[in-house]
């Protein structure tokens, strides 16, 4: 079937490409992120997509237009069923990730980024600034506009791309659960004596 048939993703892939990895549901803002790759490839951006997520009830209208896209399987990817292994080598091989949310609790999938050394290119929401301070780069995730900007300023300013690759290698420390807990349970006024 269509959510399994880039099981050899990897080996298919030519050229360089952005990662996204998320539940397929209306906040993770998958339309928008699609219109904003359309301005891309529109414009020749000769760089493809890859979508790591799982689909939510609800969501075949966004699997039907990946599924029925002109560039489907050629620069547009989707992976429903995902191994460690192979999302490690999609981590390990894009240039940077994307993450257009519209609202978030958190935001692991721009830790994973940070913590294996890749920049983010993500919404200008609060939780998105506090995860990723000055390793991230912000669009305006209502805005395919904007996106599509933000991704074609630093997939072609590779000076940048490398300056931010080397600052998350030299200066990322990413968050332990221990430290979480502990702000949680503070918050919740049961903190260490």
């Amino acid at each position: 079937d269509f959510q399994s048939s880039h099981t050899n993703t990897l080996e298919s892939l030519k050229g360089p490409f952005v990662l996204f990895v998320a539940t397929l549901e209306p906040r993770k803002n998958h339309q928008t992120l699609l219109d904003a790759f359309d301005i891309l490839w529109d414009r020749g951006v000769d760089l493809s997509l890859v979508l790591v997520g799982i689909p939510s009830l609800g969501f075949e209208q966004t699997l039907e237009r990946i599924r029925t896209h002109r560039l489907s399987g050629r620069k547009l990817f989707y992976l429903s069923n995902c191994g460690d292994s192979e999302l490690e080598g999609l981590y390990g091989q894009c240039l940077f990730t994307v993450n257009p949310s519209l609202k978030e609790g958190f935001g692991l999938p721009l830790v994973e980024s940070l913590a294996r050394g890749k920049p983010c290119v993500c919404s200008n929401i609060p939780i998105f600034r506090d995860i990723t301070g000055p390793f991230g780069v912000y669009f305006n995730p209502e805005d395919p506009s904007s996106i599509a900007a933000q991704i074609q300023n630093l997939y072609f300013d590779r000076m940048r791309l490398e300056s931010l690759t080397a600052s998350i290698g030299s200066k990322y420390t990413p968050p332990r659960w221990e430290d979480s807990v502990r702000v949680i349970l503070d918050t919740l006024g049961f903190a260490e004596d």
